[in-house]
């Protein structure tokens, strides 16, 4: 039975696929070949600036946090979707620590953050391609910099 653009979009948004997608990410993602692929990228990045205390904006799986975590830093974090939220708190578990991750749209992210309150903030992947329209990603990205130290960094 063929569905329906609207049926494939209304799954698309559903709870039901991102519960799934959750579970499946970090086979997608390869935690450990994300970590070999990026040669020291991300840790390079964040020594740039000098950064100590980075937001992950973007949590995902947590892959990326805890990853920080486990390298030393101070790692606040944020993902609006329920199932991806719920999962990174599981693996972060596994890996021995605790995160209590905000849920916050990244347009009001300065109501869950401190002005200048962070040496720098991740958002990678193609994070940012969830925001939809030029309006919303540049709200974003003004957000972004209200919670950024002066002179922090964003790394996409």
């Amino acid at each position: 039975m063929e569905q329906s653009i609207e049926e494939i979009e209304k799954f698309a948004e559903s709870a039901e696929n991102s519960k799934i997608r959750a579970e499946i990410w970090g086979d997608f993602v390869g935690w450990d070949n994300r970590r070999r692929g990026e040669n020291g990228w991300l840790l390079n990045q964040l020594k740039n600036y000098s950064a100590k205390k980075v937001l992950d904006a973007a949590l995902g799986d947590g892959v990326d946090t805890i990853y920080l975590l486990q390298q030393g830093f101070d790692v606040s974090a944020n993902e609006i979707d329920d199932a991806f939220r719920s999962k990174a708190i599981e693996n972060a578990k596994k890996a021995g620590f605790s995160l209590n991750p905000t849920s916050a749209d990244w347009r009001d992210l300065s109501e869950a953050y401190r002005r200048n309150s962070q040496d720098a903030l991740i958002c990678m992947g193609n994070s940012l391609t969830c925001i939809k329209g030029e309006e919303g990603l540049l709200k974003a990205l003004h957000e972004f910099q209200r919670i950024l130290k002066p002179g922090g960094g964003l790394v996409d």
